[in-house]
């Protein structure tokens, strides 16, 4: 596999240190050297051992080694001392390929633990290939000053760098003390004290009294925090612009163009009032730009609260970038506000949510450019979880190959399925909300305590017959026709004809929920709701049938429209009692939904593979939580048993046998037979639990135990039989094995979505409740009139 090869540039000898009326902190003077290692094979003990050995340090001397986070303001260094901090460093990192590490030295710190350097073992590990560190550079810096170090970093805490440092300020060291050999090494002075101090003390009344010229080098560049004084040198004319933008920012300015040319670059402040001025220049590398002079100070207010326009699209962008990476999709108000806390730059929403789009492109790639990796991503899941079921269909247009549907089953969720789940369904599809209009279709379960259980999932390019027939085509591929199969959905576009080809022996329930939805168009009313959701769910014909003529007197249209063919199984007494399910809707494919639902914006590729992501998270959370559980049933079941137990003392039981009993209660009375599971009201019969009929019979029997009449679809053992396979672990897409088939998969034949913001909130129902919201001056008045109903009612009382 090739090196993963990371820059890392370690600065030694040097000290933290406020900067001048800020509390932020920098690393000044100090030497540094450069090399590359390769982050395959590189761990803590490697890097702790390398700066050792680079900087010849004493074995009593101890050390501490800091790295700054990125696109975290204010700027915060992190301490490194474990893998794991390393590791999350080259990831944060990883676009740049190359980091600063600095490093102090500490006599007042306990000694690095051999756990905390790692095993013996584990640094053969690290160190088993032949990669050599390769020196790059080496800038040796000698301090301007005579600085009593120790008692300076006795300030600093172990764990932070606080603001506990001083503020105070260094005087350089003139060059001439130094010795003759020290000169002639390859090392670089930052600042002397002639250079600094004789212009500071020069008596010059011209114009340009305040401005400081200065040839010799000075600081490196900081992205967070860059420094704009005379002599700093930037490694180009663009880093130099970007630099010159965040220092405005950050000091709340704009600058004004005076002169740009490819050789040299002079501004000011925006302000004309202000007498901030700087000119930096092309040196002689013909690359190298350096700032050669500077007028100061500012005299003009902060412009920040209007909006700085140097908060450019890309600089938004990148400050943004890191907070998304590291914490997932925040709202673009959240966005907003954190610019305003850090940079106190008060932008619009509107701004804020375009540069927030482009930092997700950035971390998640191009949309279109997505689709090339797609036969490598197949071939990824086939290698690391064989036995899966894995489908990519393209479209062959004029010898171009065209992206068109994809199709995931883990073997982790089909064997699961299989062997710990009911034999019961939800099919659904939920829009995308990405660049090209497409759908995700899902096949989803419930396990034996009523949680989600993906089956499978895919990318089609709409509903409608041909991809549905497609999708349930590999589905019965991965799980074939488990016996009482029962498939519920929400009559999508040509699913009930695929249901019909595929799978014309399954039991094709309605979500009664849609059904209603539709029904209420046309037959509204609160006593037509009632006795229509009465009806679905009505366990026995004889209940529903009542409702149904009921209806039938209201209303013969209404009736008609639900004895229709085509309306389909809608009600519990219609249900098989294979599947052990009595739902009547099909909201766990609704929460299915949902529940990747922050995805469905990203390019496909990302969608499929987060998708497949949370399947693993999941499942592997769900099997923990099984091995805390004590008892033969599912805790939602266990729940269940428990409070049906308690509420028996209205029941009568009047036995015929050891297995056959009347149960009568206030309204009725019904026919239980134990050995059968059996109850005439269905219910036992269609859910797999003990109704309360039968449970009273079961609870006046000695000895009895009302949980050894529960299905075994709702049991720990099942449950974690569900669970028992895990779903392979997938590397980063830059070390997935590159599949040469011999052409370029390209964006599907679909058209783009319309020019303007894709809404991610589902459009809810007339039958929804919506979140409401009363108005302040309103609940202010609500609140008043509250306030004397209860005084009223103290008075009385």
């Amino acid at each position: 596999m090739e090196q993963q090869l990371f820059k890392l540039k370690v600065k030694f000898g040097g000290y933290f240190k406020k900067v001048k009326n800020s509390t932020r902190l920098k690393y000044y003077f100090g030497r540094q050297k450069s090399w590359l290692v390769d982050v395959d094979c590189f761990c803590y003990k490697d890097l702790y051992d390398d700066i050792v050995h680079t900087f010849n340090l004493k074995l009593e001397e101890t050390i501490k080694i800091w790295s700054v986070i990125r696109h975290l303001m204010p700027k915060s260094y992190m301490i490194l001392d474990t893998d794991q901090k390393l590791m999350s460093l080259f990831e944060e990192y990883k676009d740049l390929k190359e980091c600063f590490i600095f490093v102090t030295k500490e006599t007042n710190i306990i000694q690095l633990s051999q756990s905390t350097l790692g095993s013996q073992d584990q640094i053969e590990i690290c160190r088993s290939t032949a990669t050599a560190i390769e020196e790059i550079r080496e800038d040796e810096v000698r301090e301007n000053q005579r600085y009593n170090e120790n008692e300076h970093l006795a300030t600093i805490g172990i764990d932070t760098l606080a603001t506990a440092i001083e503020n105070n300020d260094f005087v350089g060291v003139n060059d001439e003390t130094l010795s003759q050999e020290e000169q002639e090494t390859d090392t670089e002075i930052y600042g002397s004290e002639s250079s600094y101090h004789s212009i500071y003390n020069s008596d010059s009344d011209d114009d340009d009294e305040n401005i400081i010229e200065y040839e010799g080098e000075t600081y490196e560049m900081d992205i967070v925090d860059p420094n704009m004084a005379v002599g700093t040198k930037y490694t180009s004319r663009e880093q130099f612009k970007v630099a010159l933008s965040q220092y405005a920012i950050l000091n709340e300015f704009a600058v004004r163009v005076l002169k740009s040319e490819p050789g040299r670059m002079t501004v000011s402040c925006k302000d004309e009032a202000c007498n901030w001025r700087l000119h930096a220049s092309l040196l002689c590398d013909g690359h190298t730009f350096q700032v050669k002079k500077l007028k100061e100070p500012h005299t003009c207010s902060s412009i920040n609260k209007c909006g700085n326009k140097m908060a450019t699209q890309f600089w938004i962008c990148d400050r943004i970038i890191g907070w998304l990476r590291k914490e997932g999709d925040l709202s673009p108000i959240e966005l907003k506000r954190r610019l305003l806390q850090f940079y106190h730059l008060e932008l619009p929403y509107h701004r804020v949510w375009r540069e927030k789009e482009l930092a997700m492109s950035m971390i998640h790639g191009n949309w279109a450019d997505s689709f090339e990796r797609m036969e490598d991503f197949k071939e990824e899941l086939l290698r690391r979880n064989p036995g899966s079921v894995v489908k990519l269909k393209l479209d062959v247009v004029d010898d171009k190959h065209y992206f068109h549907r994809f199709f995931i089953c883990l073997q982790a969720c089909s064997t699961g399925f299989l062997a710990g789940c009911r034999p019961f369904i939800g099919l659904d599809g939920c829009h995308l909300k990405g660049k090209f209009r497409g759908v995700m279709m899902a096949a989803t379960s419930l396990d034996g305590n009523n949680g989600l259980f993906p089956v499978a999932f895919g990318i089609a390019e709409s509903e409608n017959s041909d991809s549905w027939t497609w999708f349930l085509e590999a589905l019965k591929e991965s799980i074939q026709t488990p016996e009482g199969l029962v498939l519920v959905s929400d009559r999508q576009k040509g699913l009930e004809e695929a249901v019909q080809h595929i799978y014309p022996q399954a039991e094709h329930r309605k979500c009664m929920r849609h059904l209603y939805k539709n029904f209420q168009t046309k037959f509204p009313g609160d006593w037509l709701k009632i006795k229509v959701w009465g009806a679905a769910r009505a366990y026995t014909k004889v209940q529903h049938d009542d409702i149904i003529n009921q209806i039938k007197e209201a209303s013969l249209e209404a009736f008609k429209y639900l004895n229709a063919e085509n309306i389909g199984l809608w009600s519990r007494s219609q249900f098989g009692i294979t599947a052990k399910c009595s739902y009547i809707t099909n909201n766990l494919s609704e929460s299915f939904n949902a529940w990747i639902s922050e995805a469905r914006h990203r390019p496909v590729l990302d969608l499929l593979d987060v998708v497949r992501q949370k399947i693993m998270v999941k499942m592997e959370a769900r099997r923990r939580m099984a091995a805390r559980w004590k008892g033969n049933l599912v805790p939602v079941v266990m729940k269940y048993v428990r409070d049906i137990s308690l509420k028996l003392g209205d029941y009568n039981v009047y036995r015929t046998s050891d297995y056959r009993a009347e149960v009568i209660e206030t309204n009725g009375r019904h026919e239980v037979i134990l050995n059968e599971q059996r109850c005439s009201c269905r219910l036992w019969e269609v859910s797999g639990i003990p109704c309360v009929h039968a449970a009273a019979f079961i609870c006046s029997m000695r000895g009895a135990n009302l949980e050894n009449y529960v299905s075994e679809y709702f049991t720990v053992a099942k449950y974690k039989t569900a669970y028992a396979l895990e779903i392979g672990p997938l590397p980063d897409k830059v070390q997935w094995i590159k599949i040469d088939i011999g052409y370029k998969v390209l964006p599907p034949k679909l058209s783009l979505r319309p020019p303007r913001r894709p809404k991610k909130k589902r459009i809810r129902g007339t039958d929804e409740n919506t979140s409401k919201k009363m108005h302040k001056c309103l609940r202010e008045m609500v609140q008043e009139e509250e306030c004397h109903v209860q005084e009223a009612h103290m008075q009385c009382s």
